[in-house]
């Protein structure tokens, strides 16, 4: 959906649709048993209205919105059908019912691109291509990064709001580190150390214009904002993470990378700062106790060194991707590529044994024994 109705041809992501279509909210969206009956004939669309959960009293407004609330066995029962036939009906059913859905007025878009939306799109597609190993998604992610950095900034300041080609609005600090969460994403699913280095300039930025040191946090606008009666500072994380959790997270994260103890201060005195939010309120800052969950546990710090698009590289990595990490950082290269790691730490001394993909996985740079097969790296990963 996001890929098709939200992308723009450029690559950037739009904002949000309307609700309402043709003066009517959710027009575009729902179905009436008759409307697909007519589009479907009466024996196909029993099936689809079956698995859609569609019926005359409707579930919104006399209408269906959409939901598969059985499952295919139980409806193959229901129906006197294999499971195959019901499956096969829903394919050749869901198609007629789109496309029949094209026909319609379709909502208005808001074609915004904003600059902190589209890093967690980024860090989404990015983990996304990973773990599920498509290739779409990750050319979507890379094409999203290229965007971003490419039309959303002046001179060295990243912007906030593009629209009609024309970027506008100094950066706030949810944008610096969203962005940045987004690049440090699409650096572990490519290994293309271009990203972590972006990642590493916007970091930079970002301490630079957002974090008062005398005071020990981030606050939401840069130095160079114009002035305000009271420079504001969110500490609430709701539908999206505030700017200073993010900061904080993505600070951590690169201190990882890079062995960089300064980092790691400057998240640690953000944290702090909202330390009895996390005991009085720990649900109105999630984020934050995220990060803070990150800097507790040691996170593993892991290194796979092997062309990437060898098969047994791509078995360690899936080896990894299979698991959930959440406080893990994850570096690579091509050792037949010369100097590609030098400013990586975490690459530094790594290389394949007897001329194989090898992992490694270390906490606080200490390294266990270098693994070639996915499932010696499973035990030390699940150790």
């Amino acid at each position: 959906y996001v890929l098709r109705e939200m992308q723009d041809p450029k690559g950037g992501f739009y904002s949000s649709q309307d609700a309402d279509s043709d003066g009517e909210e959710g027009k575009f969206f729902v179905w009436t048993p008759d409307q697909m009956e007519e589009i479907l004939g009466s024996k196909r669309s029993l099936v689809l209205q079956r698995y859609f959960g569609v019926t005359e009293e409707g579930n919104f407004e006399g209408s269906n919105i959409l939901h598969t609330p059985h499952g295919i066995k139980d409806i193959a029962q229901d129906l006197g059908l294999e499971p195959m036939e019901v499956l096969a009906e829903v394919k050749i059913g869901k198609a007629a019912l789109f496309q029949a859905r094209c026909e319609r007025v379709p909502p208005e878009t808001d074609t915004k691109v904003l600059t902190s939306w589209n890093g967690l799109m980024l860090s989404a597609l990015a983990r996304g291509a990973a773990i599920l190993k498509r290739e779409d998604y990750l050319q979507a992610a890379i094409a999203n990064a290229s965007f971003i950095l490419q039309n959303m900034h002046h001179g060295q300041r990243l912007l906030r709001s593009y629209r009609d080609s024309e970027a506008r609005l100094k950066g706030y600090l949810e944008d610096y580190a969203c962005l940045t969460d987004g690049l440090l994403s699409l650096y572990e699913a490519t290994f293309d150390s271009a990203w972590l280095r972006e990642a590493q300039t916007l970091t930079r930025q970002m301490i630079e214009l957002f974090w008062k040191e005398s005071d020990g946090i981030f606050y939401d606008t840069g130095y160079d904002h114009e002035a305000l009666l009271i420079r504001p500072r969110g500490i609430g994380d709701n539908a999206m993470p505030c700017g200073g959790s993010m900061a904080a997270d993505v600070i951590l994260r690169l201190g990882a990378f890079l062995g960089d103890n300064a980092y790691t201060q400057v998240a640690v005195s953000a944290m702090r700062s909202v330390q009895g939010y996390m005991i009085r309120a720990p649900e109105a800052v999630s984020h934050w106790i995220g990060a803070l969950d990150f800097y507790l546990s040691s996170p593993a710090e892991i290194a796979v060194v092997g062309p990437l698009k060898d098969t047994a590289t791509q078995s360690l990595l899936d080896c990894i991707h299979q698991r959930y990490l959440p406080n893990k950082v994850l570096a690579g290269f091509n050792p037949l590529e010369a100097d590609v790691y030098l400013d990586i730490p975490l690459l530094e001394d790594k290389y394949m044994r007897n001329g194989v993909p090898t992992a490694f996985v270390c906490q606080n740079y200490v390294c266990q024994q270098p693994v070639i097969d996915p499932d010696s790296l499973a035990q030390q990963l699940d150790r």
